[in-house]
């Protein structure tokens, strides 16, 4: 009787030490698993990091962006002489990095190279440029977190550039803040200030040699308040623009490409990133 107490006391002994094994084994397994998925993750970050670096260096060729806590600034020209070069880098980067990633990596650049849309997060303000990237227009749009805007337009020439009001200018005390400035390559042909109507348009006409060929700076529409609307027809005359804007936010803002731009995906380990490519 005694040598079969013994005996299951040793069986029970053996089962309990078999369980401790195996839950120390499995405990291990799934440190081992999380730490791998660590280290995916780390990798993921290193490849997002290094795809925006590079697409910021890309964007940074065809317009310069730079920014502040409340403030973003942009300096392209119109029409710009970058788009054919720009298009190519980023179709030639894309297919670079979807045969060498180590990871399932999915870049959808067919709006970045049409209309370069960029979008200041978290206040949603859009500038894009609805013709194309490459002709004459900028439009900034889903502005109504923009407080003030400061443009700056250098028209290549050597010549005075006739200037003035199209429309407007429609003031109002609680409006929009504007300042403007026109030149050509010899001095300053116009400068104003104010606060202006987000929704009444308010246009400049900056007329340039040959028919009807003008640069046009319209702020301000009923359908998209504050709205700025920067267009030049003429494609042999390059204008230079630098714009500034404030924005009213107190998050720190970045500068993107559109919503899910990139996704990267680690199937073994069932692990994603949806994001925006940040430029700035």
């Amino acid at each position: 009787m005694k040598g079969i107490v013994l005996g299951i006391g040793v069986l029970l002994l053996a089962l309990v030490l078999f369980s401790m094994a195996f839950m120390l084994a499995e405990s291990s397994g799934r440190k081992s698993r999380d730490i791998d998925r660590l280290h995916v993750f780390d990798r993921l970050d290193d490849e997002l990091k290094a795809t925006e670096n590079a697409y910021r260096d890309i964007v940074g060729k065809a317009i310069i962006i730079s920014r502040g806590n409340r403030t973003v600034f942009f300096n392209e020209t119109l029409p710009s002489g970058d788009a054919a070069s720009f298009t190519a880098n980023v179709d030639n980067f894309r297919a670079f990095v979807g045969s060498h990633s180590q990871f399932a990596m999915k870049l959808d650049m067919s709006q970045v190279t049409s209309t370069l849309p960029l979008t200041i997060r978290p206040a949603g303000v859009r500038y894009d440029h609805p013709s194309g990237f490459g002709n004459g227009t900028i439009d900034i749009t889903n502005a109504q977190a923009v407080l003030r805007y400061n443009v700056s337009i250098l028209v290549n020439r050597s010549h005075n550039t006739p200037t003035k009001w199209k429309d407007g200018p429609n003031v109002d005390t609680n409006g929009i803040g504007f300042d403007i400035t026109i030149s050509h390559n010899g001095g300053t042909d116009f400068a104003y200030s104010n606060k202006l109507s987000t929704t009444l348009p308010s246009a400049i006409e900056i007329k340039l040699p040959g028919g009807n060929n003008e640069i046009t700076i319209t702020i301000g529409n009923a359908s998209m308040p504050g709205m700025l609307h920067i267009t030049n027809n003429d494609a042999t005359i390059r204008a230079f623009v630098a714009v500034n804007m404030t924005v009213n936010t107190t998050d720190l803002i970045s500068v993107n490409f559109p919503e899910k731009s990139i996704n990267m995906t680690a199937p073994e380990y069932n692990i994603s990133k949806l994001d925006a490519v940040r430029v700035d």
